[in-house]
């Protein structure tokens, strides 16, 4: 609440949402809302982030809408830059930028941000959309209208932030992040994204694999559809030929004795244009060496391949 009030841009509400708050958590934010007028709270039985989310976006009044979280905590300049961003921007529907992560002893998140602040550009974040989650959730700026339009946070078993991003990418709107940091991204072993199921990786699979279905078919202009990696990523192609996204075969490292699918290893791939590549090498950063193999055999990002987790 502090790091809203210390914002240089002054024309904001913050929309505090009680979701199983207890009550020393309740009496801080009522002291700090009756102190200063730009802050209401708001209160969802339901339990659930996703439904918090949804009714904050109820009572939010503004154009933009800025995603925080509790335990976080954002530069004095955050709102104005991502709000001067959005209206110099109309065709961009929302913004991010720069995360700086502290962490509490809880490792293996580092990665992830070091990861998604090297994704800078609109095409970064289509081209790798599928192999994670391209924007932290309480780094973003968005436009009101898009909830209006798209829907609201699905209320499903699914990780609600990926989810939306990737029903607002399929359906065209734009994303951007600006250079500077928008937040400072606290990290605690006992965070829903380590500790829900909603945020378990077959959880992100089910977002991922609805969404390829749909962006698959225009990209392989009649070529057979062949699926990189290793056994998790079999059992991903076996799901796609069972729901109506037939997979010819896998290719791998070394030669592999298939019975559902062919099989072909790197150093056997035909001349870019016979067919079309899924990726979908699982562990962190072998996307990287996939797309450096891939690269440097003349494939091209969205024509001749697509990379996915």
């Amino acid at each position: 609440m502090d790091s809203v009030v210390r914002q240089t841009l002054p024309d904001w509400q913050l929309v505090l949402v009680a979701n199983g708050a207890d009550a020393a958590t309740l009496r801080v934010a009522e002291q700090a809302a009756k102190a200063e007028r730009r802050m209401e709270i708001f209160t969802e039985p339901a339990p659930g982030i996703a439904h918090a989310l949804n009714t904050g976006l109820k009572f939010c009044r503004g154009e933009y809408v800025a995603r925080l979280d509790a335990d976080d905590t954002m530069p004095a300049d955050r709102l104005a830059l991502q709000a001067r961003f959005l209206s110099e921007n109309p065709a961009i529907g929302l913004v991010s930028g720069q995360v700086r992560f502290i962490s509490h002893n809880a490792p293996g998140y580092d990665a992830y941000v070091e990861q998604i602040n090297g994704w800078q550009t609109e095409e970064d974040i289509l081209r790798y959309r599928f192999v994670e989650s391209p924007v932290a959730h309480p780094s973003v700026m968005f436009r009101r209208s898009l909830i209006d339009t798209h829907g609201n946070y699905s209320t499903a078993a699914i990780p609600e932030d990926y989810e939306l991003w990737m029903r607002w990418l399929t359906a065209g709107v734009r994303f951007a992040k600006i250079p500077e940091v928008v937040l400072d991204w606290y990290d605690s072993p006992g965070r829903l994204s380590r500790t829900h199921d909603n945020y378990a990786r077959r959880a992100f699979d089910r977002v991922r694999m609805q969404h390829l279905l749909q962006a698959l078919p225009p990209l392989l202009k009649g070529r057979p559809l062949w699926v990189c990696g290793g056994k998790y990523a079999r059992k991903k192609a076996a799901w796609l030929n069972d729901n109506g996204m037939p997979v010819t075969g896998i290719v791998d490292l070394v030669p592999r004795r298939l019975n559902q699918f062919a099989s072909l290893t790197y150093a056997e791939l035909p001349p870019p244009g016979i067919l079309f590549l899924l990726s979908m090498v699982s562990n962190r950063g072998g996307y990287r060496i996939v797309e450096k193999t891939l690269t440097g055999r003349g494939y091209r990002h969205d024509e001749d391949f697509l990379l996915a987790g």
